[in-house]
């Protein structure tokens, strides 16, 4: 086959819609015939996992995702504290990992968490509910988009 050729094939296999699409595309080329032409991938024969371990649904790939963003943060603490992942040193379990990594414990951090999770989830809610309180202290107030600003200074008569 020429540069061309095989270009031609990638991009028809690239644009196939069905596994019997790609079969016939590789069987006009006189590929799919011919097991001496294969080869498995990463030349393991046992290397399934790697290309058929993919989710099917969307909504599995993306919880997927979730999950493999929490390891490869996890991972990341254990090396910026200089803790080898796959020591007996490392947590050996997400929760245990979170725990020494990212929790604090006691009541009064609890009640801080609380309020910071709750200012970060409801930024409105709070500026309604406290608004009195910032614009007497601080003499600033909103503007078109709900930020604060210092209030203008009246004009003097």
């Amino acid at each position: 086959m020429t540069n061309g050729q095989i270009r031609d094939l990638c991009i028809a296999l690239l644009h196939a819609d069905s596994e019997e699409e790609a079969i016939g595309l590789l069987k006009e080329a006189g590929y799919w015939d011919k097991p001496e032409l294969w080869r498995h991938y990463g030349d393991l024969e046992n290397n399934w996992g790697t290309g058929g371990n993919q989710q099917s649904l969307a909504e599995a790939a993306l919880a997927e995702k979730l999950v493999n963003s929490v390891d490869a943060r996890l991972i990341n603490e254990c090396l910026v504290r200089n803790i080898d992942p796959k020591s007996k040193q490392a947590p050996q379990s997400i929760p245990e990992a979170v725990a020494t990594f990212f929790e604090e414990t006691g009541k009064e951090t609890d009640q801080r968490i609380d309020r910071e999770l709750d200012r970060r989830a409801y930024p409105q809610r709070r500026t309604r509910h406290h608004a009195h309180r910032y614009r007497h202290s601080a003499d600033i107030e909103p503007d078109d988009f709900g930020r604060w600003r210092r209030a203008e200074p009246a004009p003097s008569p």
